[in-house]
C-alpha cells in the first residue's frame, strides 16, 4: 500500500532463521520485506507500509524527485556491527535502491514494540539507533499503545543498519518507579486503583461489566462474556 505522491507496488518475501543472536535480541528469525515506490515527488512524502517486520512504515520526502523507489527491510537478531548501549529488540537492516542519502529530505520510520518484550524495560526509552560509522540515536516518539503493543516512531536523513533498544529497569528501580496504589499506573503496572489506562472489558475482548485494578494488575472477575450474557 503507497500514500502520497507515488504508486506503490509491492513485492513480499520471508527468509528462514538466522545464526546466532545479539544480547537482548526478541528472537532469531530473520524476516525480508520489499516494497516499491513508483515515484516520489518533491511537494509531499510518500508512504511504504510493511507488514512482517516490527517496521510498520517508511515515509519518504526528497530534495529532487525520485522514481522506482525499492526499499528492502531485513529484520535479524544480531548484525555484523558493534552491540548499541541498551538491550535489543531487533536489528533492521534497510536498503534503498534509486534514492542516495543525499536527496532524502526526511524520512519517517514506525515501528511496533511487543509489550512482553517492555516488561522489565522503560518505555519511554525505546529508542531507534542507525548505525553509520557508529550508532546514532534517533529521535523517536510514542504514536500510540494497545493491549500487546506500543507504536512508535523515528526520523532519520538516510538509511542503514538499526536497532530498536531500550533500558531495562532493575528490580530496585521498579520498586523505586512505581507506587501501586496512588491511582498512576507507573513502570510496569498494567494499572493502579482508578488508573485503567484507558481499559474497559470491552477492550479487553469481553463483552461488557466492569473492569477493576487489584494489586496494579486488571481484575476482570467483573467482566462479562457473551456466553455469560446469553445464559
Amino acid at each position: 500500500t503507497g500514500s502520497g505522491s507515488g504508486n506503490t507496488g509491492t513485492t513480499d518475501s520471508t527468509g528462514g532463521t538466522g545464526g546466532g543472536g545479539g544480547a537482548g535480541a526478541a528472537s532469531a528469525t530473520r524476516v525480508i520485506e520489499t516494497k516499491r515506490i513508483d515515484e516520489i515527488r518533491t511537494d509531499t512524502a510518500s508512504t511504504a507500509e510493511f507488514e512482517k517486520t516490527a517496521v510498520k512504515s517508511i515515509s519518504i520526502e526528497v530534495l529532487n524527485t525520485a522514481r522506482n523507489v525499492q526499499i528492502s527491510i531485513e529484520e535479524m537478531a544480531s548484525a555484523d556491527v558493534p552491540a548499541p548501549p541498551n538491550d535489543v529488540y531487533k536489528y533492521i537492516d534497510i536498503k534503498v535502491t534509486n534514492l542516495s542519502d543525499n536527496n532524502i529530505r526526511s524520512a519517517g520510520i514506525t515501528f511496533s514494540v511487543d509489550k512482553a518484550w517492555l516488561a522489565d524495560k522503560n518505555m519511554a526509552s525505546v529508542r531507534l539507533n542507525r548505525y553509520s560509522g557508529g550508532w546514532q540515536q534517533l529521535q523517536t516518539s510514542v504514536l500510540e499503545e494497545n493491549n500487546s503493543a506500543v507504536k512508535y516512531r523515528a526520523t532519520t536523513t538516510g538509511f542503514s543498519v538499526f536497532a530498536i533498544t531500550a533500558e531495562k529497569i532493575s528490580v530496585a528501580q521498579q520498586s523505586a518507579v512505581a507506587v501501586c496504589g496512588n491511582n498512576i499506573r507507573e513502570g510496569i503496572e498494567e494499572c493502579d486503583g482508578t488508573d485503567l489506562a484507558g481499559q474497559t472489558c470491552v477492550t479487553k475482548g469481553l463483552s461488557g461489566g466492569t473492569l477493576r485494578c487489584s494489586g496494579c494488575r486488571f481484575d476482570e472477575s467483573k467482566c462479562t462474556s457473551q456466553l455469560q450474557q446469553q445464559e
